[in-house]
C-alpha cells in the first residue's frame, strides 16, 4: 500500500506520524515511526519487522491504518538488524583508506541484542504514558517478540506473524549436507580468529550473505531458546500464519504444548504466503479482534 504524501490526503488520516529517534538498552541508536491516533489511545502496539526488512514492509506497513481507525497506537520500529545492511550514521566516517568498521544490519546480526533493541522501544513507549503496550513480530521479528516477552511480564499481549522458533531454520537450505556445514563452521572460525569476523560468507540463497561472526553466534544458539521464553510470557497471545507457508504443523505444536497462557488464539490466513500480499485486510481484522478481546 503506498504511503500518502499529499497533504489533503494526510489530513484525512485518522493517525499523526513522527519519525522518532530512540535508544536501545545499551546505546545502540535505533528509529521508529510512531502512528498516533487523533482520537486518542491507551494501547500502543510495537511492529517488529523480520530479516532483511524495516519498519516500510510487511505488517509493520499495512497494520497502522487499520489499528488507528480501531483506537490502537502503533510504533513500528527498525532494530538494529533491519535490512541487510547499512552503513552506521553514528560512527565516524573519515576516508575510504582508514578502516572503520562502520556497518549494521542483517548480515551482522547477533541474537542477544534483539531485546535490547525492544527494551527500547517498549520503554520509550512507557515513557510517552503507554500503560499498555504490545509486541508484535513478523517472521524472524516474532524470534525477538517471543524472546522479549518471556523477560517482561508487564507487558500487554504478544502477536506472532509467522514466527521464527530458531535461528538454525535456514541452514538446511544453505548447506546440502553435515560436511559443507561442519566446513563453513571452520573457515567461519579461521576468519573470526583472524580479526576478520565482520567479513561476508556468500549463501547460496536467501538472504545471500552472512559475517563469519554471526554465523557463528547462529550455530550456537541454545536449544529450546525460544520455546522458554514464549513458554515464560503468561500473556494473551496471538499466533497467525499462512496456510502455503511450509510450517503450518510446526507453529500448530508450538501454539498447543509451548505457548502456555490459557488467553491465545491460533488464526490462519487462507490462501496466503509470508508476507500476507493481498490478505492484509484478514490480518488486521485478526488482529484489532485479538486486541479488543483480550484487554490488559
Amino acid at each position: 500500500r503506498p504511503m500518502v504524501t499529499r497533504p489533503e490526503e494526510s489530513a484525512a488520516l485518522p493517525y499523526h506520524i513522527d519519525l522518532v529517534s530512540f535508544r536501545a538498552e545499551d546505546g545502540f541508536p535505533l528509529d521508529g515511526l510512531f502512528y498516533s491516533p487523533k482520537a486518542g489511545a491507551t494501547t500502543a502496539v510495537i511492529l517488529v519487522h523480520g530479516k532483511t526488512c524495516n519498519f516500510l514492509g510487511g505488517p509493520s506497513r499495512f497494520l497502522p491504518l487499520p489499528l488507528a481507525r480501531a483506537g490502537y497506537a502503533s510504533f513500528a520500529v527498525n532494530m538494529r538488524v533491519h535490512s541487510l545492511g547499512y552503513s552506521r550514521g553514528d560512527v565516524p566516517f573519515e576516508n575510504f583508506d582508514t578502516f572503520v568498521f562502520n556497518m549494521a544490519g542483517g548480515a551482522w546480526e547477533k541474537l542477544e541484542d534483539g531485546h535490547k533493541d525492544l527494551g527500547g522501544a517498549v520503554g520509550y513507549l512507557r515513557r510517552l504514558g503507554f500503560e499498555q503496550v504490545v509486541l508484535a513480530g513478523h517472521s524472524s521479528g516474532g524470534f525477538y517478540a517471543g524472546d522479549y516477552a518471556g523477560r517482561d511480564p508487564a507487558l500487554a499481549g504478544l502477536i506472532l506473524f509467522s514466527p521464527l522458533t530458531t535461528n538454525k531454520f535456514a541452514l538446511g537450505a544453505w548447506f546440502k549436507s553435515p560436511k559443507e556445514l561442519d566446513e563453513t563452521r571452520k573457515k567461519a572460525d579461521a576468519m573470526v580468529a583472524a580479526g576478520q569476523g565482520h567479513f561476508l560468507l556468500p549463501l547460496p540463497t536467501w538472504y545471500y550473505a552472512i559475517s563469519a561472526a554471526a554465523f557463528l553466534d547462529r550455530l550456537a544458539e541454545r536449544p529450546g531458546w525460544w520455546d522458554e521464553h514464549v513458554g515464560r510470557a503468561r500473556i494473551p497471545t496471538l499466533l497467525l500464519y499462512a496456510d502455503r507457508e511450509s510450517r503450518a504443523a510446526e507453529w500448530e505444536q508450538k501454539f498447543r504444548d509451548v505457548i502456555k497462557t490459557p488467553r491465545k488464539e491460533l488464526v490462519c490466513i487462507k490462501n496466503s504466503e509470508h508476507m500476507y500480499l493481498g490478505h492484509e485486510d484478514e490480518v488486521a481484522d485478526a488482529v484489532i479482534s485479538f486486541l479488543k478481546k483480550y484487554p490488559a
